[in-house]
């Protein structure tokens, strides 16, 4: 019996060190922005509907869809991206029930640019985080500097060596609500793009796809997805 309760203590030691998962677990990764953790939350509580325990890890957003993409550290999938991330990686495969929605927006403290459409925004110098892939995607060839993380870009723009940043609703606000010098920068209206956004899983598990698929439909049916979200803005909102 002593001996039991040793093993189960050292592999507990070994999880809380590696973040290893055994049995029914999964280990899923994502971009470290607000979008990410809200649906990493919905997607807690969708697994463990089918009896998975799910350890999400944050990262860089293009480190994140390496990682998932070639199953490295164990990371089986992707929290949420834009569908067509699995038309370049191509190990992974996604659950087609919306887990979130973006909203690509500019956000600049000059209040003459006039935005409509991404074209409207050639003439500025632009900020986008690496990984963004619909920024990514849509600025090719304009005046483009890329940074790994939201802050560092409205560090960027509050400094004037960038005049716009491309990043989601969500986030720009968060950016500016937590930083005095970002209280005369605005989101430009309209959005440049809305988008659902899709879990992903490596190939690895694509026999929990169908699983996972009608619980995420049970989930909106029954509007448990509305009460996280409300509940995540209200812990965590802006």
């Amino acid at each position: 019996m002593i001996a039991n309760r040793a093993l189960y203590l050292l592999a507990g030691l070994f999880y809380l060190k590696t973040g290893v998962v055994y049995g029914k677990g999964l280990i899923l990764s994502g971009p470290d922005d607000s979008i990410a953790r809200l649906s990493g939350q919905i997607l807690k509580v969708a697994y463990k509907k089918i009896g998975y325990d799910v350890v999400l890890r944050y990262l860089p957003a293009e480190r994140s869809l390496q990682f998932s993409n070639r199953n490295k550290k164990g990371i089986s999938g992707e929290i949420n991206r834009i569908l067509s991330v699995g038309d370049t990686y191509e190990n992974l495969v996604p659950v087609l029930v919306p887990v979130n929605r973006i909203e690509g927006m500019a956000f600049s403290h000059i209040k003459s640019i006039s935005v409509s459409g991404w074209e409207s925004l050639k003439p500025y110098k632009i900020g986008i985080r690496i990984g963004t892939k619909f920024a990514e995607k849509n600025t090719q060839g304009m005046n483009v500097t890329r940074s790994a993380s939201n802050q560092s870009l409205f560090s960027m723009l509050a400094g004037d060596r960038i005049q716009v940043v491309i990043t989601s609703r969500t986030e720009g606000l968060f950016e500016i609500a937590k930083n005095r010098k970002l209280q005369n920068v605005k989101a430009l209206e309209p959005p440049l793009i809305s988008v659902p956004l899709y879990h992903f899983l490596h190939s690895s598990k694509k026999e929990l796809v169908p699983k996972i698929t009608e619980v995420l439909k049970k989930m909106n049916a029954e509007k448990d997805v509305q009460r996280i979200r409300t509940r995540f803005f209200s812990e965590f909102g802006p």
